[in-house]
């Protein structure tokens, strides 16, 4: 069987969706490190290009997420995506 899913590029509706999603696992956001997302880094993401597809979408919350932590913050932003 073949199953075709559609890139992330063709399924930007979903993309707040599978932030929050992300965001609730267990193993990218343990403990809830991270309780908020600011609006300006959720159109960060809306707006990058995934090459990586989901697997991209993923690691780069897990670094917002660990980058956030390290610096003793709650809530994630663009400058936590970007590793600043």
């Amino acid at each position: 069987h073949v199953i075709d899913i559609p890139s992330l590029k063709e399924r930007r509706q979903d993309l707040r969706l599978l932030i929050s999603m992300i965001l609730q696992d267990e193993k990218i956001n343990p403990a809830r490190k991270v309780e908020y997302i600011s609006l300006d880094a959720i159109n960060y993401l809306e707006e990058r290009e995934y090459s990586g597809n989901f697997r991209e979408l993923r690691f780069c919350l897990s670094q917002g997420v660990n980058n956030a932590f390290s610096e003793g913050v709650k809530f994630m932003c663009v400058r936590h995506l970007l590793g600043e």
